[in-house]
């Protein structure tokens, strides 16, 4: 992840008393464990939620793998 949205993730942790959350907006409802390929071609593991893994489809992100997280 780029340096900010590390941060931004971090606070978010904090705020939310868990990891259990989106790694872009912190919401917790119907999380993904996902798998991003970067342009780099590393895979990068994360939560996204269903609203935030299609804004990032739209901007062109792939993902190799979308897993409902059930709570």
């Amino acid at each position: 992840m780029p340096p900010h949205q590390i941060i931004i993730t971090e606070s978010l942790f904090k705020l939310a008393g868990s990891s259990d959350i989106c790694w872009v907006c912190g919401d917790n409802e119907k999380l993904f464990s996902v798998k991003i390929k970067n342009g780099g071609g590393n895979i990068i593991d994360g939560k996204l939620c269903e609203d935030c893994i299609e804004i990032q489809k739209n901007m062109g992100v792939f993902f190799v793998e979308e897993n409902l997280i059930i709570k």
